[in-house]
């Protein structure tokens, strides 16, 4: 194993370049904290420095310089990459001077330029124990909301950090916060498929049904990025199937949209409702017709939902009035009879001709119809 370059005092090399008089001091302190030299960082808080001094880069304070250091960039830079016990020495180093700062009273509530305090990056990153450091040191809001309103537990969330977000929970952070956009972090997590993270938050109690500002809820995400493991544990733990969106969208339809057929077969036996509607009218059915997914139609026609001539001369106009060309040809791959009759006994092809609707009659022709 190389020999990592913290074993020479980080105070030292910056006396040695001039960095000594009182003005300096704070960003010893920083240079220091980003080297991970602990005994620099000890001597330098004994001489009585600021403990808050800022940096430049986002205007942060030591905390957010030690919550962001990377050990294992470290210790490549050290010429020790990959090398484990390199890289657990120099994250124990970390979380010393990490305990160090909070001991000596550095502010845990200073935040940077984007409104965050130093968990933030902690839980973003990833670098578990600096975050329990802090989590755990009773002196940091662990709902304390950045710029864009979100709480530490929301990038811990997206990035999939587990261990975070499990200290996180057990600490009492409030698991329900969301962000501007009503992001929260079980629809970070679904999104994003992170399992653990989904069934620590509903063991925690958290609420399923929180939607976001485009009235989506963590199911609806799941389904439509393919999530099946995530739907899975969601639909168990009792999430709304049939939630809709702000346009009246589904879960299961917005799976047929995506052509997630694994995610529309797990909402079709978990009994979401094969038929509701959009605020445009339109079904799961429709939906996935629009999309041209034919094996999401297939599996929904033979679950029971249902198709209407009125509904396949309507959105046939519709669909030619968007310049959708799928609609009709996937419906008949499906299986769908284009003849079939509404109850008055006419045919889509029928009310379109009656309609003086000459362009749908011709693309129902054009699509097999005949009656």
């Amino acid at each position: 194993m190389k020999h990592s370059f913290f074993t020479t005092s980080a105070l030292s090399v910056l006396m040695a370049f001039g960095f000594t008089s009182c003005n300096n001091e704070g960003n010893n302190l920083n240079t220091a904290v980003a080297a991970a030299d602990v005994e620099a960082v000890k001597d330098i808080i004994s001489a009585g420095t600021d403990l808050n001094a800022r940096e430049a880069t986002l205007d942060g304070t030591p905390l957010h310089v030690v919550a962001t250091a990377d050990a294992a960039k470290m210790a490549k830079e050290a010429g020790n990459e990959d090398d484990a016990e390199e890289i657990a020495k120099i994250t124990g180093q970390l979380t010393e001077i990490a305990k160090l700062l909070i001991e000596s009273g550095a502010d845990a509530s200073l935040v940077d330029k984007n409104g965050e305090t130093a968990l933030f990056p902690a839980a973003r990153l990833g670098h578990t124990e600096v975050a329990k450091v802090f989590i755990n040191s009773q002196k940091m809001d662990l709902n304390a909301r950045a710029k864009n309103s979100a709480t530490a537990i929301l990038p811990a969330a997206w990035h999939g950090h587990t261990e975070v977000v499990k200290a996180l929970i057990a600490a009492g952070a409030n698991i329900n916060a969301a962000d501007a956009n009503g992001n929260t972090a079980l629809i970070f997590a679904a999104r994003k498929g992170h399992l653990n993270i989904v069934n620590a938050l509903i063991a925690a109690r958290v609420n399923t049904e929180l939607p976001d500002i485009a009235g989506k809820t963590a199911l609806t995400y799941a389904a439509q990025e393919g999530k099946n493991e995530v739907i899975t544990a969601l639909t168990a733990a009792g999430a709304g199937l049939n939630t809709q969106d702000i346009d009246g969208n589904t879960a299961l339809m917005c799976a047929a949209i995506a052509n997630q057929n694994a995610a529309v077969q797990l909402l079709i036996d978990a009994k979401a409702d094969l038929n509701l509607k959009n605020k445009n009218g339109y079904s799961a059915i429709t939906a996935a017709a629009w999309a041209g997914n034919t094996e999401a139609v297939k599996a929904l026609l033979t679950a029971g939902a249902t198709i209407t001539a009125n509904e396949i001369e309507g959105f046939t106009l519709l669909m030619n009035a968007r310049g959708n060309s799928l609609y009709l040809p996937t419906l008949k791959a499906a299986g769908v009879d284009l003849n079939m009759k509404n109850a008055e006994g006419k045919s889509a092809l029928q009310l379109a001709t009656e309609k003086g609707h000459s362009a749908v009659a011709e693309a129902l022709k054009a699509a097999g119809a005949t009656e």
